[in-house]
């Protein structure tokens, strides 16, 4: 009786090892291609909001800075009021009193370029007239951050994030509160147009 209860035990402990056998062997291997799905799963990519901000917050910047260029048509014996026939084919007629700093002679036919601040130009009501200086082809309008060394009556100087060192008038220009409060360390962004190393600031704001 004994031996025929061995025999049954073992016989069942056979037909589980059997049945563990052909359940592994039947089980399948993970493919090369799975485990490559799994490694190489794309980080997940910035929203169509984010995109579109990032692509707009560079242009945001530049759009407030423009150049009016044209020809003088008429002016006043003393220059206090001119007409200017615009590169865009429009006539503006402009006070003197109206733009910050003049650098350029006003009389008929001189060409002049206007830096201004504002949406482009529809009415000049709406816009800040900076600084008027001759016309040239190469003028450039540039946005610089860094920290002033010097800051007298009527220029400064500062030093750019990568080192180098540029020197302003800054008579009649726009600067925000505070921007230049200190004999120098104070931290600036200037806007300014340049040409033959010649440079005129539009704007000076405080930096970051």
């Amino acid at each position: 009786m004994r031996r025929q209860v061995y025999m049954t035990t073992a016989a069942v402990m056979a037909a589980m090892l059997f049945a563990s056998a052909c359940s592994k062997k039947n089980e399948p291997a993970p493919t090369a291609s799975s485990q490559t799905e799994t490694a190489t799963e794309p980080a997940a990519k910035p929203s169509e909001t984010e995109t579109a901000q990032d692509q707009t917050e560079a242009p945001k910047e530049s759009a407030r800075y423009h150049m009016l260029q044209g020809t003088i048509t008429r002016a006043e014996e003393d220059g206090s009021v001119f007409t200017l026939q615009a590169d865009d084919g429009k006539d503006y007629d402009i006070r003197l009193s109206d733009i910050c700093d003049v650098e350029t002679q006003i009389a008929p036919d001189v060409q002049i370029a206007i830096a201004y601040i504002g949406d482009p130009l529809g009415d000049l009501e709406d816009v800040d007239l900076v600084v008027a200086l001759p016309e040239q082809e190469e003028w450039t309008i540039i946005t610089e951050e860094g920290t002033t060394t010097a800051n007298a009556m009527s220029s400064f100087t500062m030093e750019t994030a990568d080192g180098r060192e540029l020197s302003f008038i800054k008579d009649n220009c726009p600067i925000e509160d505070g921007a230049l409060s200190s004999d120098s360390g104070d931290k600036v962004k200037v806007t300014y147009v340049t040409s033959d190393e010649t440079n005129f600031p539009v704007e000076i704001r405080k930096g970051e």
